[in-house]
């Protein structure tokens, strides 16, 4: 199981706005316990390091640290907001 963290680099809107709700709390943890479960959801974003998990019309901006060890693996979540102006 991979540890995740929330790492919140909201602009415009207030730090509670990146709070995510229960539904994508379970979305992230279902990718992390079985990536190919949310393979369809789950993209790489072009020219940055990040990926981006779609929950909906709320889209998760994370990134991912693989360690060969199991144990270390983590999930960054860096924003969380609607599709049209989370790649800002």
């Amino acid at each position: 199981m991979k540890t995740i963290f929330l790492q919140c680099r909201c602009k415009t809107r207030p730090p509670r706005a990146c709070k995510p709700r229960r539904s994508d709390l379970e979305k992230i943890e279902q990718y992390a316990a079985a990536p190919e479960a949310q393979a369809n959801n789950v993209k790489k974003l072009r020219e940055r390091p990040d990926h981006r998990l779609r929950v909906g019309d709320l889209r998760i901006v994370f990134s991912e640290t693989i360690v060969f060890s199991e144990t270390k693996d983590t999930i960054t979540i860096h924003d969380i907001g609607p599709c049209g102006g989370i790649y800002d």
